[in-house]
């Protein structure tokens, strides 16, 4: 089951037949995901701001937990959207590089690694024979 970027996505990329604009075409794919999830990341973060000084001027307790209910809802949002867009998003994906290209049947030795902001990947290796 496809989310609904990868739905609209498909047509567009089975036309292209030239490397380069299927690569441009991920490069601002995913760069426009990252701005979009940095922007919203932003705007929860300032919300959880406003929050806090709401909490510090009212000391009720039914506002508080009101408040709490609020913060794990957006929490919540936050990582239901982070993963609906990274979950089947064509694009670059983790790939182990060596000059054979590591042997299939060892790969318990490396693992490749998301870094924080979902899009970026790091290469660990973890023993060198």
């Amino acid at each position: 089951m496809m989310n609904p970027i990868t739905s609209a996505l498909m047509p567009l990329v089975s036309e292209i037949t030239d490397a380069k604009e299927l690569i441009t075409l991920q490069d601002e794919i995913l760069g426009l995901v990252y701005d979009i999830t940095i922007e919203s990341q932003k705007q929860i973060l300032k919300n959880g701001k406003n929050r806090n000084k709401k909490n510090n001027n009212n000391n009720n307790n039914n506002n508080n937990n009101n408040n709490n209910n609020n913060i794990n809802n957006e929490e919540k949002k936050l990582g239901m959207y982070n993963e609906d867009l990274y979950k089947q998003l064509p694009g670059p994906l983790p790939a182990a590089i060596t000059r054979e290209k590591l042997n299939r049947v060892n790969n318990y030795n490396y693992w490749v690694t998301e870094k924080s902001d979902g899009i970026r990947y790091m290469f660990y290796i973890g023993k060198i024979r």
